[in-house]
């Protein structure tokens, strides 16, 4: 929890740092509940680790840190 509080302080937004494993897996989930909410795709009965694989690569290439970015 303690890598969470940190990493939302935005004292500590810096453009290198690392994004902590809870945030991102709570803003994926977020992120998959809103697809399934708004646009009727639901990818919760998808393997979490397949997806974050495709998210962290459209990331990448449009040079995002975080999914909410």
């Amino acid at each position: 929890m303690a890598a969470l509080t940190a990493a939302l302080d935005p004292a500590n937004a810096g453009a290198g740092a690392p994004v902590p494993d809870e945030l991102e897996a709570l803003e994926v989930a977020l992120l998959i509940e809103a697809l399934a909410q708004r646009f009727g795709h639901d990818f919760r009965g998808y393997e979490a680790a397949g997806l974050r694989r495709k998210l962290r690569g459209v990331m990448r290439r449009r040079g995002l840190r975080t999914v909410s970015a």
